[in-house]
């Protein structure tokens, strides 16, 4: 008899700790979840319009090309670049949710190569205003943006994908770092320009 209630004691302390277990995982895996809601990226990335794909993607190809062409004002282009930048990482994002993963992957890459653009053109910028601060601000948050899709990409996506991936999570990881250094250089500017007076 004293066996039987060692067994059951035994066996009512194994089940609490098992469900104490299980109710502690369910709430650490609801924390993760909160946190990485929190985590995404509040820019909103414009609509692509016409995928890569289409056989009307040439003529908007083009239109793009001939506005570059056209503006002569580096505030502009690398607004410009941007733009392009983000329509296409949403059009990357659109394709490989379609499963039309190596289109995806490529469109992505473009869109990183066009924020290459936007950094540089940005970069050349010398005078400080409103319009430069506010640019600067959007570069910070949308490479953000780049940086969590292209991530949730490489953890969910196929594995023929995740090296051109890699590629474009490094180029805009390098392009979020020397983003930081654009504000040091606005501050020692304001605080040089400020001693100066």
């Amino acid at each position: 008899m004293k066996l039987v209630k060692n067994f059951l004691l035994i066996g009512a302390a194994v089940l609490i700790l098992g469900s104490v277990t299980v109710i502690v995982k369910a709430q650490t895996t609801a924390d993760t979840a909160k946190e990485n809601i929190k985590k995404t990226s509040d820019y909103a990335l414009p609509y692509p319009g016409i995928l890569p794909g289409n056989p009307l993607y040439g003529l908007k190809v083009f239109r793009d090309k001939v506005f570059e062409f056209l503006i002569i004002d580096s505030l502009k282009k690398s607004d410009f670049y941007l733009l392009q930048a983000d329509k296409r990482l949403a059009a990357g994002n659109a394709l490989i949710k379609k499963g039309e993963v190596v289109l995806g992957e490529q469109t992505i890459s473009k869109a990183e190569k066009y924020f290459e653009l936007a950094v540089n053109n940005f970069s050349l910028i010398k005078e400080s205003s409103d319009l430069q601060r506010d640019l600067n601000n959007r570069l910070k948050r949308s490479a953000a943006k780049h940086e969590e899709i292209i991530t949730y990409h490489i953890n969910t996506g196929s594995e023929s994908i995740r090296g051109g991936l890699n590629v474009s999570l490094f180029v805009i990881n390098n392009i979020a770092k020397n983003l930081g250094l654009f504000e040091k250089d606005q501050e020692r500017e304001s605080t040089v320009s400020s001693s100066v007076r």
